[in-house]
């Protein structure tokens, strides 16, 4: 079984034990606690790419959702953007090192030109 084939069912299991809040949950606790889940998603997910566990695209997916959990912090985006040049350094390492696909240095180059772009652009008001 691929790692990625073993990461997509790890994560529905997970999902499935999922502890939601109360049905009358206040927004601004929602939305933190989304916050929370994403930056620590993004965490496991690059904890589990640099041992060589898991998928590039987690780390990328899981670093867009977590920008998207603070659209009005300023930073957000350059925040992002620091995220996909660290990513795309590891893929480079990796890749030499004969530990990952080709394809990693392909893809992570791709995630970081695409977080330049969102942070080269006017914030939305």
């Amino acid at each position: 079984m691929s790692s990625r084939v073993r990461v997509a069912i790890v994560g529905a299991v997970l999902a499935l034990f999922v502890v939601t809040p109360s049905v009358g949950a206040a927004p601004r606790d929602l939305a933190a606690e989304r916050l929370t889940a994403a930056s620590d998603a993004f965490a496991a997910a690059k904890a589990d790419y640099d041992v060589g566990r898991g998928a590039i695209e987690a780390v990328h997916t899981w670093s867009v959702r977590w920008l998207d959990a603070e659209p009005k912090r300023p930073t957000a985006r350059k925040d992002h953007l620091a995220r996909m040049r660290a990513l795309e350094a590891a893929a480079q390492e990796k890749v030499q090192a004969g530990l990952a696909p080709a394809l990693d240095a392909k893809a992570a180059a791709y995630f970081r030109v695409e977080a330049e772009l969102w942070a080269a652009e006017k914030p939305a008001r």
